[in-house]
C-alpha cells in the first residue's frame, strides 16, 4: 500500500471512497466550519485515487512513524459519505484501539482532544450512541 504523505503534527483525513464527489465536498464543508467557541480540527486532507477501497484498518502501515506526530487519524468511506452527518472513521495510532465514527461537525474535538491528551479515546466511545457514533458531549 502506498504510504500517507507525513503530516508531521497534523491528523490526515484519508478519502476511501471516490464514488460521490458532492458528498465529499459537503463533508469537507462540514469539517471546515468552526464550532460555536471558534475551534477547528487541524488536519491534513489525503485525496488519492490511490487509496480508493483501502480497508481502514490496513491504513495504520501506511502511516509514516513520527513520535511527536498525531495519535489519530480519520477516514471517509462510503458510509461516511452516505450517513447523516458524515460520520468519519477515527482511527487509533498509538494502542490500536477499535475505531468509532465521529460526525464531521464534531471531528474538532476528537482531533484535538486526542492529539493533545486531554481527553482519553474512552471518553469519547462512552458518548457515542447505540449506533457507535460521537455526536458531540451533551
Amino acid at each position: 500500500m502506498k504510504m500517507l504523505p507525513d503530516t508531521w503534527s497534523v491528523s490526515p483525513l484519508v478519502r476511501l471512497d471516490f464514488t460521490d464527489q458532492a458528498a465529499w465536498g459537503r463533508l469537507l464543508e462540514a469539517v471546515g466550519r468552526a464550532s460555536e467557541e471558534g475551534f477547528l480540527a487541524n488536519l491534513s486532507i489525503v485525496d488519492d485515487p490511490a487509496f480508493d477501497g483501502a480497508a481502514p484498518q490496513l491504513l495504520r502501515a501506511a502511516v509514516v512513524p513520527n513520535r511527536f506526530g498525531p495519535t489519530v487519524f480519520f477516514a471517509a468511506d462510503r458510509r461516511s459519505l452516505a450517513d447523516r452527518g458524515y460520520p468519519v472513521l477515527v482511527i487509533d495510532l498509538m494502542e490500536g484501539r477499535p475505531e468509532f465514527r465521529c460526525v464531521a461537525s464534531e471531528l474538532w474535538a476528537v482531533e484535538s482532544n486526542l492529539n493533545i491528551a486531554n481527553l482519553d479515546w474512552e471518553d469519547f466511545v462512552r458518548a457515542s450512541d447505540a449506533s457507535g457514533v460521537f455526536r458531540g458531549f451533551a
